[in-house]
C-alpha cells in the first residue's frame, strides 16, 4: 500500500476526520489506498492553527492559561513512528484561485474545476494558497492501535502488516 508522512498533529487530524485534505507543493498522479503515517517529529510550526482549533478538533479541553495539559503536550503525546490511518486518494486538485467565499480548484490533469468554501473549518488544517496542491481523502479510517512504521519522504510503499 502507498503511504504518505504528515508531521503530527496533521497525522492524527486526518486519521479523525477533522482534516480531509492533504495539502502538497507538488502533484500525485497516483489514486487508490494510502496510509498515513505519523511521523517521528512534530510539526515545527502549526500554520496558523491556533491551540483553540486544535483543542476543539480533537474535542482536548481549551484552557489558554495553561492550568490543564498544554496543547504542544498533547501533540507531543500523540502517536508518532507509526501509521495511524489508512485512506483513499480519490483526486489531486491545484488552487488556481481564491475569491471572497471559495478556494478554487483545478484537477491536477487541467480539465475540471471545483470549489471549497471559505467557510470550510477543515482550511486551517493546511496550506491552500495558489499554486499548491491538494489531495483529496475519503474513506478514512483509523486504525484502533497505530502500527509502529519508518516513514521516508515524499510517496513510499508500507508492507501492511498480516
Amino acid at each position: 500500500m502507498k503511504a504518505i508522512t504528515l508531521w503530527q498533529p496533521y497525522a492524527s487530524l486526518v486519521a479523525i476526520g477533522a482534516k480531509p485534505h492533504e495539502t502538497r507543493s507538488w502533484a500525485t498522479s497516483y489514486r487508490g489506498q494510502i496510509a498515513i503515517h505519523a511521523g517521528m517529529k512534530p510539526a515545527h510550526e502549526l500554520d496558523g492553527m491556533t491551540s483553540e482549533a486544535i483543542c476543539i478538533a480533537f474535542g482536548w479541553p481549551y484552557d489558554p492559561y495553561g492550568e490543564e495539559m498544554s496543547t504542544a503536550a498533547r501533540i507531543k503525546a500523540l502517536p508518532h513512528g507509526a501509521v495511524v490511518a489508512t485512506a483513499t486518494l480519490t483526486e489531486c486538485w491545484q488552487v488556481v484561485r481564491h475569491t471572497p467565499t471559495a478556494v478554487i480548484l483545478r484537477q491536477s490533469n487541467g480539465v475540471g474545476e471545483d470549489k471549497i468554501s471559505i467557510d470550510a473549518p477543515y482550511l486551517m488544517f493546511g496550506d491552500y494558497r495558489v499554486g499548491r496542491y491538494i489531495w483529496a481523502l475519503t474513506d478514512i479510517r483509523e486504525l484502533p492501535v497505530p502500527v509502529p512504521a519508518k516513514g521516508k519522504q515524499g510517496l513510499w510503499n508500507w508492507e501492511v502488516p498480516a
